[in-house]
């Protein structure tokens, strides 16, 4: 375990750290699985089920990030702006997931670092759990840069414009970085 903690610990440091003085989409991300493979070690070394959910629940909101990413073919930060003033839901959904990543509550990807954290409490891990919070809430800073170009609306835009002609993949892919919060009450009677 001592060893596995400071393998925690630098991952989390160096994904925290590294992340805050880039603009290369590529690079964020990079930086952003170097901070999630400190979470998902950490989930393994209290809970294989713990590992499990956490694993699965990051691949499908990394998912949504790289597949807008991917399409409109975003390399950094600024190109962001330009792309989400041409389509409002993908600003929407971009945003969304940015923060579910970050681990935001009430989003999904809130769900497995909340599941590690009791895990880690329980297991009176508790500078490794201090720690972890520590350089993720450095690495949401990082995602609301990302996230804060997209954010605003014009005073001329409307959210119900937006939604008028949503497609059902885009609704099915990221209604679960929607429902994090239901989902955290249940699984919490069953963890």
């Amino acid at each position: 375990p001592t060893f596995l903690s400071i393998i925690i610990i630098f991952s989390s440091m160096v994904g925290g750290l590294q992340g805050l003085n880039q603009i290369c989409m590529r690079k964020i991300m990079a930086y952003s699985s170097i901070n999630h493979v400190s979470w998902m070690v950490s989930a393994l070394l209290n809970s294989a089920s713990v590992w499990f959910y956490y694993f699965i629940i990051y691949c499908i909101i990394n998912l949504n990030i790289i597949i807008i990413l991917g399409n409109y073919n975003i390399y950094y930060i600024k190109q962001l702006s330009k792309l989400f003033s041409f389509n409002k839901k993908n600003k929407f959904f971009f945003m969304l997931n940015f923060l579910s990543l970050g681990g935001l509550p009430p989003f999904l990807g809130f769900f497995p670092k909340w599941m590690t954290m009791n895990h880690m409490i329980v297991n009176n891990y508790y500078v490794l759990a201090v720690t972890l919070i520590i350089f993720t809430l450095i690495s949401l800073y990082f995602y609301t840069r990302i996230t804060f170009a997209s954010f605003t609306i014009n005073s001329e835009e409307s959210l119900i414009k937006i939604f008028n002609k949503i497609t059902y993949f885009h609704f099915m892919t990221n209604l679960f970085s929607l429902i994090g919060l239901i989902m955290c009450i249940i699984a919490s009677n069953f963890f």
